[in-house]
């Protein structure tokens, strides 16, 4: 009898030592070895492209992904603990301070628009992500409109005239299709949007998709969410080039 309650208590002793990880740096293989593979489809430049994204590591400490595009490949480490990202885009190096750029991206908010002395606001549209934005005024005098618009990083001013109307009107389109996609990408984030955000707007400026989708999906968005992100920042680039067309009219 007593050979049996041994038996049955070594067996138990066992199993238990099977089914639990004894430290955390077991827990941390298991979570290593979790790794997955996904395809997603996003637009680039009217045209439809494959994206393909692998974890190739999400524990406590890293999460690291991999993006590749076409020939193009892209490769996002994030250190948990350091918070800071490592990219390497086709062998190109650079790295990212997730706290600096939350800090940055909390800085870009504008003050709403009014009216200037003669000049009635008639319309006024901002986004936060790069904080562009476009005023248009009607000055009643000479029954014109003038523009003030930025792109973030430069601002012009302007009359409308038969010259340059429709790239203006084209701005102001971009610009609300911009909010709305940035909107979608945040929603789609969730609680974390404010630190993917961030992450994906500290970007390169020449990042390519699997970049901006990496970093997304590295900041611990979903596969949804960082489709939605690559659509913002697209738009974007052609907001930009669309501003660098307006020319100035007096």
């Amino acid at each position: 009898m007593k050979k049996a309650l041994l038996a049955t208590s070594l067996s138990l002793t066992l199993l238990a030592s099977v089914a639990l990880p004894t430290s955390a740096n077991s827990q941390d293989s298991i979570q290593s070895s979790q790794k997955s593979s996904q395809k997603i489809v996003v637009n680039d430049n009217g045209q439809n492209v494959v994206a393909n994204v692998d974890i190739l590591q999400d524990d406590n400490k890293i999460r690291k992904v991999k993006v590749t595009v076409g020939n193009n490949t892209s490769i996002v480490e994030y250190d948990k603990v350091s918070q800071v990202f490592t990219i390497n885009e086709n062998g190109a190096i650079s790295k990212i301070d997730q706290r600096a750029a939350e800090m940055k991206l909390s800085n870009n908010k504008r003050a709403a628009a009014k009216d200037i002395g003669d000049y009635d606001l008639i319309d006024s549209y901002s986004e936060w992500w790069y904080d562009s934005y476009y005023d248009i005024y009607y000055y009643d005098k000479v029954n014109r409109y003038f523009w003030a618009i930025s792109n973030g990083d430069r601002s012009k001013t302007t009359w409308e005239t038969s010259s340059n109307a429709s790239d203006l009107k084209e701005f102001r389109s971009t610009l609300n299709t911009l909010r709305s996609h940035e909107r979608s990408a945040e929603v789609a984030a969730g609680v974390i949007a404010t630190s993917v955000t961030a992450a994906v707007l500290s970007a390169p400026a020449t990042a390519g998709i699997g970049t901006i989708i990496g970093l997304a999906v590295g900041a611990g968005a979903t596969m949804y969410a960082a489709e939605k992100y690559w659509n913002a920042v697209s738009t974007y680039r052609d907001l930009r080039y669309v501003y660098a067309r307006v020319t100035i009219q007096s």
